[in-house]
């Protein structure tokens, strides 16, 4: 037999043993997979906001200044709130609220903890201190 074509025979047996292998290494990489569909949360982002909420995805994500807004439409569905003033120290936010002067103190501190609980829920990334002025 020629060399020129031991040389052929010998890179066609060696291709067919590379294809058999990669097919036996594809076969045996897409066994392993579950066969349930997983989802995401709907936020555009495979989930990753819902499972860390206080990391910002975007340059608009919080700032203070929304915060501070946000903190007085909250508050300003708390009857006998008449003023509220924000302050921020890292991740501090403190909150003073200036109540009606007829009101009495059990109602102070009852508007107190609807405050602090209401802002609690609605900014976790914050540790929240509400005071009054009485």
């Amino acid at each position: 037999m020629d060399i020129r074509w031991k040389l052929i025979f010998r890179r066609k047996r060696w291709r067919l043993i590379w294809i058999s292998a990669l097919a036996v290494m594809l076969t045996a990489g897409c066994a392993g997979q579950p066969r349930g569909v997983r989802s995401y949360g709907h936020d555009g982002y495979m989930g990753i906001s819902s499972s860390n909420p206080n990391m910002p995805i975007t340059g608009t994500a919080w700032s203070y200044r929304d915060d501070t807004k946000f903190v007085g439409e909250l508050l300003s569905t708390l009857k006998g709130v008449r003023h509220s003033r924000v302050s921020f120290e890292g991740a501090v936010m403190r909150v003073a609220l200036q109540l009606d002067n007829a009101m009495s103190r059990e109602e102070a501190a009852r508007i107190t903890v609807q405050a602090e609980e209401l802002l609690d829920y609605n900014f976790p990334r914050y540790d929240v201190e509400v005071t009054t002025n009485q």
